[in-house]
């Protein structure tokens, strides 16, 4: 903790301490050579991480700087300035003065329609500009909003900012975490950092406009998920608000992201009245893309949706790291994936900003241009020499990881979008895992259930892995940071020749930070420090009962049972 006067860098003097969370702290300090008043945010290492992962981390934080100090536009907060200084890392930012949109409400109520919209308004061209650069904020929500007392609206807190390079679906950099329930929209639960996207921050943003204009939080996503009708509409709360104003939120809040606004563009235009695009048809069996598989558990006799609703109530205490709102979080570290010597060749020069794949939109007023960071590159494993053939060709029903071992906790080669083809050149000796090619020629094992194809899988040739599982970084042991909790709910799923496959999110806090997740008695996942873990269940029909337990390094144990209910596959 920085002392008040402590001087760094022999140019910022620390003032106050504005906010703490549970990688990082920002303060108020003072700029001796340009005599302004700016936000210093340091990186706090978590106790007990291991070197490598705090060196990734660090890594992490100066690329989130570079990344946000070439983000230039009025309504962002802009960063001046990363340094380092004994063994700890800093960002400079502006301060931003005004209130936070989450105080305003608390002290306001509801507020009016005309303040809302145009704040909207503004907040959208600092996504856009976001997005054309390729980054996206992740967690959207009143509390990262500042109003200054001219009316001018800033997002600020990029913690859980995230980097997409459309030849590569992996994050080149990311801060990951959950966001804020009431705020995150379902794809953002998922363990696989190419699960969200530029519609994900519209989500945010629309559930951000619901709560002004309301003075209510909405319901989470999962709760949403698990009683569709317990939903209020915002006219119910508030009648006053135009239809027009509550179509564009509900919107922007669907939570299937094909039926939000595909961009900042349209929804702008759809809260000014203008017509856009109508959604695609609605697909009830595909909302979140893009979660770490495991090994088919299974099945088990059917309960009904009644007791599968009554244990949806568990809620994510999420959020990112801090800037100067002084809310609480925490934003658990994934790691880089290293460059290596084998550069992939890109279509522009480094120099040229990467953009974020997307439809083409209306213009909305030109903003600057930047320059994100050069993507890593992959390493390809060595394989035997395969000549596919025409019929060799599967279709991703969900996002889906490419692992140099048929294993999710081996190292992630790359990764296919939900439509994309890939070349299956064969399987895992065990388990159901197609060993297969991109179309940028990178080779390694991807989980079959999450593709369409209509080839024998027991004629495929087998193909051993010359790689060994990457072992998940565990820290060493560490005094017990409190009572162990464990947090399990169904998320999203998909139908496969009419079997369900559904998904099931266990996350842990407390005891040393070291978890081992199980369902059923069976690993999932772990020993790591991850704070979550993802994984597919699957059912021929009917809720599928079991139990979910986490262990800490400490020797704490945590149980919940579950009824994972199954998708409905009749359509």
């Amino acid at each position: 903790m920085l002392t008040p006067g402590t001087v760094l860098q022999n140019r910022y003097r620390i003032g106050s301490l504005l906010g703490q969370g549970g990688m990082g702290a920002v303060y108020r300090a003072w700029d001796t050579r340009l005599e302004v008043s700016v936000a210093l945010k340091e990186m706090i290492s978590q106790p007990g991480l291991a070197q490598h992962v705090l060196a990734q981390l660090r890594q992490q934080f100066h690329q989130e700087a570079k990344v946000l100090a070439r983000l230039t536009h009025p309504n962002l907060v802009r960063v001046t300035d990363f340094f380092e200084q004994a063994g700890n890392a800093y960002l400079v930012m502006d301060f931003v003065e005004g209130e936070n949109l989450h105080k305003i409400i608390e002290q306001r109520g509801a507020l009016p329609e005309e303040d809302v919209l145009d704040w909207a308004n503004q907040l959208l061209h600092a996504l856009a500009h976001c997005h054309s650069q390729g980054v996206f904020h992740r967690d959207v929500k009143p509390q990262n909003v500042i109003i200054n007392p001219n009316g001018q609206a800033t997002l600020v807190d990029f913690g859980l900012v995230k980097l997409w390079d459309p030849h590569d679906p992996r994050t080149k950099t990311a801060m990951r975490g959950m966001g804020t329930p009431e705020y995150a929209p379902p794809e953002q639960y998922s363990t696989q950092a190419w699960s969200t996207d530029g519609r994900s921050d519209l989500y945010g943003l629309g559930a951000t406009m619901y709560h002004a204009l309301t003075g209510q939080a909405p319901l989470t996503a999962t709760d949403r998920m698990a009683d569709p009708d317990h939903f209020v509409p915002l006219r119910q709360w508030r009648s006053r608000v135009s239809s027009q104003t509550e179509a564009a939120i509900l919107r922007a809040m669907e939570l299937q992201r094909d039926q939000r606004f595909q961009n900042a563009q349209e929804m702008a235009a759809a809260l000014a009245g203008q017509a856009v695009a109508a959604p695609p048809k609605r697909n009830r069996t595909k909302m979140m893309p893009g979660a770490r598989a495991a090994t088919p558990h299974r099945r088990k006799r059917a309960w009904g949706w009644v007791l599968a609703l009554l244990l949806l109530s568990v809620l994510l205490g999420g959020g990112g790291l801090l800037w100067w709102m002084g809310q609480q979080g925490q934003g658990p570290l994934v790691a880089l994936l290293p460059p290596t010597a084998t550069a992939t060749p890109t279509t522009a020069p480094t120099s040229t900003p990467t953009t974020a794949p997307a439809q083409t939109p209306s213009p909305l007023p030109p903003t600057s241009t930047s320059t994100p960071a050069p993507r890593p590159t992959r390493t390809r494993t060595p394989t035997p020499t395969l000549t596919p053939t025409p019929d060799n060709r599967a279709t991703a029903l969900q996002g889906a990881g490419i692992f140099a071992a048929p294993n999710s906790n081996s190292q992630v080669m790359g990764g296919v979008s939900e439509g994309d083809q890939i070349l299956v050149l064969g399987r895992s000796a065990y388990g159901d895992w197609f060993y297969v090619q991109d179309d940028q020629e990178v080779k390694g094992f991807s989980y079959a259930p999450r593709f369409e194809w209509a080839g024998d899988f027991e004629s495929l040739p087998v193909i051993e892995s010359t790689a060994a599982p990457a072992p998940t970084p565990v820290a060493p042991p560490a005094p017990s940071g409190g009572p162990l909790e464990l947090d399990l709910w169904p998320l999203d799923g998909y139908c496969k020749s009419g079997i369900s496959h559904r998904e099931v999110y266990m996350g842990a806090r407390g005891g040393n930070g070291v978890f081992t997740y199980y369902w059923d008695n069976e690993i999932k996942c772990g020993p790591t420090t991850s704070g979550d873990c993802t994984f597919e269940v699957i059912s021929a029909g009917g809720a599928t009962p079991g139990t979910g337990k986490v262990v800490s390094g400490d020797g704490q144990v945590v149980e919940k049972g579950l009824y994972v209910p199954s998708v409905d596959c009749s359509n």
